[in-house]
């Protein structure tokens, strides 16, 4: 007998963590060469008391190279269903026999065998030859596996990922690229345990990229006890037309017991396809909704902004807006509660519906698609404020185009229990200084998550080695262990306070006015313009420069571009390079200091300071000296050369901002300066004359 082996590739990893944090590899750098499955087995724990399960996949180059065009890759849970299927191991001939039968197939069964191996012996009438054929047919019976998508992403264009042309202004990759993509799954816990096969599906025909999985598993108690997770409907590629007409995705019906307090479906869907005029179904925007019992409780449109996504430049057409995703993106998890729709202790019809189609050849279309149900106990908590994530600052690929930063922070919260929340308290700032306080008001309804963005803190006397922490306190927190995070800080660049800013307009093509698509503008770190030159006033391929004159402090560079696609030649459409523009920053008089991408898709943004680096390092200066530091009441200024004929002291505080300016004639020694009634924190003391200007840190205490 032969037996049949599914071999799978293994991994038994696990690390606990400081955090509690049990983590399990299930892919390491696997090849991602042609369209197919790559499963690998893995032993996940066998408990179910976490508070969060996270998965990070990082995508990065196959070892051939990144493939140059975008592709759907799936991740699955495979999990036995109970059932048994079947596939042909061998077929042999035994024997002929000239004599002729009156039953075509007779069948004779052996049975004592292997119980995953069946071999049956069929008799088959061969009329032509007057002969009977006996084949011996040898069976291998297996496990079906459902499969449960637990995230899915779409890859980058690979144009400038795997280049060695350093020296071009889009080449931004190092030959280590890779982009870490995070997905919370802890509402597929029950699925989590034991011995599981993990799918990572690739659809592209071309090498490739390579796929690393990591599933972490924090101890701790969730928001709610998650009873059951099943499919509505088999994830996969459907036809628009099968899923407007209800042929693939039929009104389901489960009944809900009144042991359950809430249900919700977590939904992925991505639409692809170029038919009909407008390209469905990748590049029209169409409606999608949940209808409970005849009623509709939850509408959304396939539709995301591409223009300002983390993983930029690419090439092709990545900053146009797309049916769910975009390109180099996780595709857009929707989770749609309908704990409140249910009748309870009864039959429940749940249905999928999608905008109808046009009859312009539209319904040939597809849209990539999943239906999870999870149905959950009561809430674990009434009161429990969540801080989800951080933001601002961050090294996190997701927030890449926000950082690094040295204004407002901004962090996600999330409400974990079943009361709404209404205020909050938030503690923040560099770990080492005195942190800020914030208070916060709105509303925060159950199991909902919000962006806010704070106050501008002490950024000063970081390091590389600096953390940034945030910790959200709420009156009759039930559940504290999740209220504070840390992040990683990188350190804004330092530019000269006087600077060139040119920019050379686009070349006009196809009739549109792409100069005047572009406007570019400097906020201070208070919000307010400090520098600007609109739209409406530019010719095509024309150099503009903008000398800007800053004070010292922190600041933000924005440039747009209206059609959100760059200011890059876009030789999809036939455009040569020479209609590409350019921004870049120029030293006055002298050299260029800073080139921007021109591939940027919606914009520019960069932060940066003037003069002073936020680090801790000393600015040094050869013309005076402040003391005392720490200063009370009275900051001296030591004066290393004589006979100054005119001398302006300003005083500056953290921020940038000018708090005194103090004049003095004919100054030879020292200078004492007065800063009583200053605030205890960290300072700047600006010498000028008409040759110097220099600049000092110091701090005042109480």
């Amino acid at each position: 007998m032969i037996k049949y082996l599914n071999i799978f590739y293994f991994i038994p990893i696990f690390l606990l963590s400081q955090n509690d944090t049990i983590t399990i590899n299930s892919h390491q750098n696997t090849q991602l060469t042609w369209y197919g499955d790559y499963d690998n087995y893995v032993q996940f724990p066998n408990q179910n008391n976490f508070e969060k399960i996270l998965m990070d996949f990082n995508l990065g180059c196959a070892d051939g190279g990144c493939s140059h065009w975008d592709y759907t890759v799936n991740v699955y849970l495979m999990k036995s269903n109970g059932l048994l299927d079947s596939s042909i191991i061998s077929i042999d001939t035994i024997s002929y026999n000239p004599f002729l039968f009156d039953s075509l197939w007779q069948y004779q069964f052996q049975s004592n065998i292997d119980p995953n191996l069946i071999t049956d012996s069929i008799l088959i009438i061969d009329t032509l030859q007057n002969e009977l054929l006996v084949l011996d047919t040898t069976w291998n019976y297996y496990d079906q596996f459902e499969k449960y998508e637990i995230g899915r992403l779409i890859t980058p264009y690979g144009n400038y990922m795997d280049w060695d042309l350093s020296s071009d202004v889009n080449d931004l990759y190092d030959d280590d690229w890779t982009h870490k993509y995070n997905f919370d799954i802890t509402d597929f816990a029950p699925l989590l345990s034991d011995s599981s096969i993990i799918r990572v599906h690739y659809d592209g025909w071309t090498s490739g990229f390579s796929a690393s999985i990591d599933f972490h598993f924090i101890n701790g108690i969730p928001p709610r006890n998650v009873i059951s997770v099943e499919n509505i409907y088999p994830p996969g590629s459907y036809s628009y037309e099968s899923l407007s007409d209800n042929i693939n995705f039929p009104p389901y019906q489960k009944f809900f017991s009144n042991d359950i307090k809430g249900s919700a479906i977590i939904n992925y869907v991505s639409g692809h396809g170029h038919e009909g005029p407008q390209s469905c179904c990748e590049w029209i925007p169409k409606f999608h909704n949940i209808n409970i019992n005849g009623s509709e409780v939850n509408t959304w449109t396939a539709w995301n902004d591409c223009g300002f996504i983390s993983v930029y430049p690419q090439g092709g057409t990545w900053p146009f807006d797309r049916a769910g995703w975009c390109p180099g993106e996780a595709v857009t998890k929707n989770y749609i509660d309908i704990s409140e729709n249910l009748i309870y202790d009864d039959f429940n019809i749940i249905d999928y519906g999608i905008q109808e189609y046009s009859n312009n050849g539209e319904s040939n279309g597809t849209y990539i698609l999943s239906n999870v149900l999870v149905t959950y106990d009561e809430f674990n908590f009434g009161v429990d404020l969540e801080l989800y994530d951080i933001i601002k600052p961050s090294i996190k690929d997701e927030w890449s185009r926000l950082n690094p930063t040295c204004l407002n922070p901004m962090i996600k919260i999330r409400n974990r229990g079943d009361q709404i929340i209404t205020n909050a308290k938030i503690r923040y700032g560099i770990i080492g200084n005195e942190l800020d306080l914030y208070t916060w008001n709105g509303i925060i309804n159950p199991l909902e998550i919000i962006s806010i963005e704070l106050p501008t803190p002490n950024w000063n006397n970081i390091t590389n080695n600096s953390k940034f922490i945030a910790t959200v306190v709420v009156d009759d927190d039930e559940y504290q262990s999740n209220n504070s995070l840390t992040s990683d800080i990188e350190i804004p660049e330092v530019f000269p306070q006087n600077f060139m800013f040119e920019y050379r307009s686009q070349n006009d093509f196809q009739g549109i006015d792409r100069a005047n698509q572009n406007s570019y503008l400097i906020y201070d770190d208070q919000g307010n313009i400090v520098f600007e030159r609109n739209s409406g006033n530019f010719e095509p391929g024309t150099w503009y420069r903008d000398t800007v004159n800053l004070p010292i402090g922190c600041f933000n560079l924005v440039f747009y571009d209206s059609a959100e696609d760059g200011i890059n030649e876009h030789w999809y459409s036939g455009e040569s390079a020479s209609g590409a523009g350019r921004v870049q920053l120029r030293e006055i008089g002298g050299s260029l200091f800073k080139r921007f991408p021109d591939d940027f898709g919606e914009k520019i943004s960069i932060y940066f300071t003037t003069e002073f680096p936020l680090i801790n390092s000393e600015i040094k200066t050869n013309n005076f000296k402040i003391y005392p530091i720490p200063s009370k009441d009275i900051l001296k200024l030591s004066l290393m050369t004589n006979n100054y004929d005119d001398i302006n002291v300003t005083i500056i505080n953290s921020y940038g901002k000018e708090i005194k300016v103090f004049n003095f004639k004919n100054k030879t020694n020292s200078i004492e300066i007065d800063v009583r009634g200053l605030p205890t924190g960290v300072y700047f003391c600006q010498f000028s004359t008409k040759n110097i200007d220099e600049i000092k840190k110091f701090i005042i205490v109480e």
